[in-house]
């Protein structure tokens, strides 16, 4: 799927017709890609766009109140919205107009497959179950990750961390993986036995947090249930 360019309203060609056309077949293949259990990076995208939207039009708005009564005078009062009424000395352009009409026929679309998204996201995320594998040690914020995908099981190593904003005086949770190997599914080849090749194989980990994620049914791995595995291990080792 493309995804809708960041400038998708101001690049040219500036005509309302055309804009919808490229939205509509930007939300109806990302309609796809959501019935297909496809989250990421569409979800994130269409986030993105709703909020880089929701910018525009308060600044729009904004130039349209305040910017206007500052260079124009008061022509009485409007007693309907209990304030001063001004008369604009200066109008909208065809092309601000064409702006205005297109950001006001796209925010609630992207209102809509945000939320729409969101959803989504939020029904398969309990369908994902964190499964610690064997014994925890105390230090879990470096250990292994286990995938189930398709007969396989995917192996990463992971480091959790908190990272301090000095500037912001906030903390940002930080989960970098590392893809180390595949392994078959078998009924000799249990989690645990995988385990414990993993300790005897790699020796800066002896004594390594191992959890396994297990799906109550097949989801797209790279789309879906790695980047979903990855929030929920993060919420898991925040919380402990």
């Amino acid at each position: 799927m493309a995804l809708l360019s960041n400038d998708w309203i101001t690049m040219p060609l500036l005509d309302f017709e055309y804009k919808q056309y490229i939205l509509l077949d930007y939300l109806k293949q990302l309609e796809t890609c959501f019935h297909e259990n496809k989250i990421y990076p569409y979800l994130s995208d269409v986030k993105a766009k709703l909020k880089s939207l929701s910018s525009l039009i308060d600044l729009k708005n904004d130039l349209d109140t305040t910017e206007f009564k500052r260079l124009n005078k008061p022509i009485g009062f409007d007693f309907n919205e209990f304030e001063l009424a001004y008369k604009k000395r200066v109008s909208d352009t065809e092309a601000l107009s064409e702006i205005s009409a297109i950001m006001g026929f796209a925010l609630p679309l992207f209102q809509k497959y945000s939320c729409a998204g969101e959803t989504l996201k939020n029904e398969i995320e309990t369908k994902l179950h964190l499964i610690p594998v064997g014994i925890l040690p105390l230090q879990n914020k470096e250990g292994y990750l286990f995938l189930n995908a398709t007969k396989q099981t995917r192996i990463y190593r992971y480091r959790y961390s908190i990272i301090s904003a000095v500037d912001e005086n906030l903390s940002y949770q930080d989960l970098r993986t590392t893809y180390i190997t595949t392994v078959s599914n078998s009924v000799s080849n249990t989690l645990e036995n995988i385990k414990y090749t993993l300790i005897k194989e790699i020796k800066e980990l002896p004594n390594p947090a191992v959890y396994f994620i297990e799906a109550e049914k097949e989801f797209p791995f790279i789309e879906t249930l790695l980047p979903l595995a990855k929030y929920k291990l993060m919420s898991a080792l925040n919380f402990l």
